[in-house]
């Protein structure tokens, strides 16, 4: 399309202007006799399909990056309005990042595993959906990574060497000793010395025990969490200007942390809203300066890169049990004491590094990953905040919003809407004619005057 055409020759703009002498770039003009003839030559030497895209060459390997992989488009209105309009976006800019990443490490992929055996959400691979993440599955395969399962749910639970990433997604039980002792000897690098990598995606699950229902106890994991500097609270956030059940909760990037996990969520001039069905809080523990002769503190240091949008005004409720539409109605509420109106802003996502690089990444929700979640919103924003999150531990460059101070030319994009229903849209079918029809009597009145004169 003309659209990923503008935006892959700025794209390539752009790599010249960053790297020009370590980079080489050509744009082969596909109408051309010599183009035809030049890309024809181009896929029999690297055996790529029949289609236009981005060859991208590093040393002996290659890799093909199709047309139709650049762009991205999503609706806005119901699932087949012919008057919906439609947001387009570019991914060339990802797309070659991770075609470089996956070159530079020789097209090997790094491998990802999706834990079971306490509840899990995994690979897609049965008709529950609610329990399977398969859209996050595939971007992250879409991203090179290889993806397996990992059973920790028997009493030798082990880590495969080859494990560069582990991600337990929604546990609804506590694992076991064996499995905790072997995370942690994964990030702490074990035998091997090769420290690894964890993502923790931790709803508020529930049980009920007689006639109250409360939080799900996670003793081990929580200790395990703490040693890496998040504390895991049982607190569910309750939203009191969202709609019911009033447990829905948009985070938002702190402003306060800029990283390069945080860039790709401030594109387009703005915040990027991440929807939660469910979020529980989180909190990134400091580390306190050491007294005088004793060694010296952790390298670890975690920053609360997530945090809940205050404009919805977000509490956090321990009680499960209750009514949340009775307790957002009650004056308790409205006076701010029960529950009491956060002093500072509510965190449901930490990042935590180890001497500056990443180990750790929790993020207090689990359902919005889930398929069924996804089908039903429609939107793919928390799938792009898992590949972050993946992306950022795998020490992958995360794209901010702009590619360099000097470069003065950005990626933009473009937002087409049109609702045939509306009577702005009605007012503009008379926009043509009504326009003439002043033009002719324009000129009608320039002529009289200088016929009068």
């Amino acid at each position: 399309s003309q659209f990923a055409r503008a935006e892959t020759a700025t794209l390539v703009e752009n790599c010249r202007r960053i790297q020009p002498a370590l980079v080489s770039w050509q744009v082969l003009e596909i109408p051309t006799e010599s183009g035809l003839r030049e890309l024809e030559d181009l896929r029999k030497k690297y055996q790529f399909p029949e289609e236009l895209g981005l060859l991208v060459v590093m040393g002996g390997n290659h890799e093909f990056i199709k047309s139709t992989e650049l762009v991205s488009q999503q609706r806005s209105g119901a699932p087949g309005d012919p008057n919906a309009g439609a947001t387009l976006q570019y991914l060339g800019e990802g797309k070659l990042l991770n075609a470089l990443v996956y070159l530079s490490e020789n097209k090997t992929k790094a491998t990802v595993y999706l834990t079971s055996g306490n509840g899990e959400m995994g690979k897609a691979d049965g008709a529950d959906r609610a329990a399977s993440m398969g859209q996050v599955v595939q971007v992250l395969e879409k991203d090179s990574y290889k993806v397996e399962n990992l059973n920790l749910g028997g009493k030798n639970a082990t880590i495969p060497p080859d494990a560069d990433i582990i991600v337990m997604a929604g546990p609804k039980s506590d694992p076991s000793a064996a499995a905790i002792d072997a995370l942690e000897k994964f990030l702490q690098g074990g035998a091997s010395g090769k420290k690894g990598k964890l993502l923790v995606l931790l709803g508020p699950e529930r049980e009920r025990s007689g006639g109250s229902i409360g939080f799900t106890p996670l003793p081990r994991l929580k200790a395990l969490l703490r040693k890496f500097k998040v504390e895991v609270a049982d607190q569910l956030l309750v939203n009191g200007e969202l709609p019911p059940p009033h447990t829905t909760t948009i985070g938002v990037a702190n402003p306060k942390v800029n990283n390069a996990l945080t860039k790709p969520m401030r594109r387009s001039g703005g915040l990027r809203p991440y929807e939660f069905p469910e979020a529980r809080v989180l909190t990134a523990v400091e580390s306190a300066p050491s007294p005088p002769g004793t060694p010296p503190p952790s390298a670890l240091a975690a920053e609360p890169f997530l945090i809940a949008f205050g404009r919805f005004d977000p509490r956090p409720v321990t009680d499960l049990t209750q009514s949340f539409e009775a307790l957002i109605r009650s004056p308790g509420w409205e006076k701010g004491t029960n529950p009491p109106l956060p002093k500072e802003d509510l965190t449901v996502g930490v990042s935590v590094t180890d001497g500056g690089s990443p180990r750790l990444v929790v993020l207090g929700n689990a359902k919005g990953f889930s398929d069924d979640y996804l089908g039903r919103v429609g939107s793919g924003l928390t799938v792009e905040l898992a590949s972050n999150c993946v992306n950022w531990l795998r020490e992958r460059s995360n794209l901010g919003p702009k590619p360099s101070e000097q470069v003065k030319t950005e990626r933009k994009t473009y937002k087409l809407e049109l609702d045939q229903r509306t009577a702005g849209f009605n007012r503009l079918r008379f926009l043509p004619p009504a326009l003439a029809v002043l033009a002719i009597a324009g000129m009608g009145a320039g002529v009289w005057l200088i016929r009068r004169r």
